[in-house]
């Protein structure tokens, strides 16, 4: 991003590419973020293990894209505070898909709405109590995403999961006077992991929670 120059297939291989130029861009040397090599890292290993773990393949083939999708709007949403349309965007026409194939697609779509209504009724009542922006547009549309691909049960867990999540980094990151009271933290990369977490041990979780 430094000097604008187009990546070419040498640049490109996953983890490689990274190892041989030593973490570097090839046209003007500047160091490339270590976030790309681990994206590339577990992007790999959430292949190869959910490929052992789902032996199912329309199983392994909606959790694998979606879990994808996920790990790009953590990335992103830590790094920038935005979350990208097409992620999101990508991952709702996932789900409602997914819910068409099981033959849930009224579900999913009330699912999707109930989220993004949710988030958007908490948006309007924080402005309305703390006179500024609380929750970004971008939860709005992910959580309308998890609603589409995890269903009502899924978008609560993972929303639950998320402010618990949320709550305890805070007062960890506070508590440690790397960020003040006053700070922003974007909510997507909790939503995420709440989401993930539910993918993969949401009725563990549930029992162990209720029981």
């Amino acid at each position: 991003m430094s000097c604008g120059q187009s990546l070419g297939g040498q640049d490109l291989v996953p983890i490689l590419s990274y190892l041989w130029l030593r973490g570097k861009c090839r046209s003007c040397g500047v160091k490339i973020p270590f976030r790309y090599l681990l994206v590339e890292i577990l992007s790999g290993l959430i292949f190869a293990g959910l490929f052992f773990w789902l032996p199912h393949f329309p199983v392994y083939i909606f959790t694998l894209f979606f879990v994808l999708l996920l790990l790009v709007i953590f990335f992103t949403d830590l790094e920038t505070e935005t979350i990208p349309d097409q992620a999101v965007f990508g991952g709702i026409i996932l789900g409602l898909g997914w819910a068409i194939y099981q033959k849930q697609f009224g579900a999913a779509v009330a699912a999707a709405l109930l989220g993004y209504g949710f988030f958007f009724a908490v948006a309007k009542i924080a402005y309305w109590y703390y006179k500024k922006e609380a929750v970004g547009e971008g939860d709005f549309k992910l959580a309308a995403m998890l609603g589409a691909g995890l269903g009502w049960q899924g978008l609560f867990f993972a929303i639950f999961t998320a402010y618990v999540l949320g709550a305890a980094v805070s007062i960890f990151l506070v508590g440690l006077k790397i960020k003040t009271l006053k700070d922003n933290i974007p909510f997507g990369p909790f939503l995420a992991a709440g989401a993930v977490l539910f993918l993969f041990f949401g009725n563990t979780l549930l029992r162990w929670y209720f029981g």
